[in-house]
C-alpha cells in the first residue's frame, strides 16, 4: 500500500506520518531531499531556505524530481507514506507509480497554532510571516510548489481541524477503504 500526503504547512501531515508509522508503513518525505541539497550547498534550514532550494531542484531537473528520488529510495517497500507532495507534477508521477494521494486539510488558524506550539526551526515565524509562505507554497507563487493545485490530485481529503483522536479515526477509516482497492 503507497499512500501520499498532500496538505498545508500544520495541517498535520506529520501526525498522519506518526500514525502510519505505528500500523508498519516507511515513511519518506519529499522534503527530506531538499534539506539534504540545502545542507550539502550551506543554506541555513529556513523554510524560505527551503523553499528556494526546491525551487532550484525543480527548475534544473523538472518538477518531479523529488516525487522520482523518492521512489526510487523506497517505491519498492510494501507500505510506504510519500509525505510534502507540494507540486502537480509530483503528484501526477506518484499517482501514475499507484500512489493514493490523500490531501490533510485544517483552518488557518488552528494550522498556525499547531506550528507555533511544535517550535521545528522552520515554524519561528510571526502570524503575519505564516500567511505570506502560506500563500507562496499555496498558490505556485513559489515556482516549485503549488499546494491547493497538487491536492486537486487527491482521491481522499482529511479534515484535521479537531482532536488527534477525530483525525486518527479517519485515518483508520481511509486505511480500510485504501485497502479494499490495492
Amino acid at each position: 500500500m503507497l499512500i501520499g500526503l498532500v496538505g498545508t504547512n500544520g495541517s498535520g501531515k506529520s501526525s498522519a506520518c506518526s500514525y502510519l508509522k505505528d500500523r508498519g508503513f516507511t515513511v519518506f518525505s519529499l522534503s527530506t531531499i531538499v534539506r539534504q541539497e540545502a545542507a550539502k550547498i550551506g543554506r541555513p534550514l529556513t523554510r524560505d531556505n527551503l523553499i528556494v532550494t526546491g525551487s532550484e531542484l525543480k527548475r534544473e531537473n523538472g518538477a518531479d524530481v523529488l516525487a522520482k528520488k523518492a521512489f526510487d529510495q523506497c517505491g519498492h517497500l510494501p507500505q510506504v507514506v510519500f509525505d510534502s507532495i507540494r507540486h502537480p507534477a509530483e503528484a501526477a508521477y506518484l499517482v501514475q507509480k499507484g500512489v493514493v494521494l490523500v490531501g490533510i486539510t485544517a483552518p488557518v488558524e488552528v494550522r498556525y497554532a499547531r506550528i507555533f506550539d511544535r517550535k521545528d526551526s522552520t515554524d519561528k515565524i510571526d502570524y503575519d510571516t505564516f500567511l505570506r509562505q502560506d500563500n507562496c507554497e499555496n498558490t505556485g507563487k513559489s515556482s516549485g510548489q503549488n499546494i491547493l493545485q497538487t491536492m486537486k490530485a487527491c482521491r481522499y481529503t482529511l479534515d484535521n481541524g479537531k482532536d488527534v483522536s477525530t483525525f486518527h479515526r479517519k485515518l483508520e477509516v481511509l486505511l480500510t477503504k485504501v485497502s479494499s482497492h490495492v
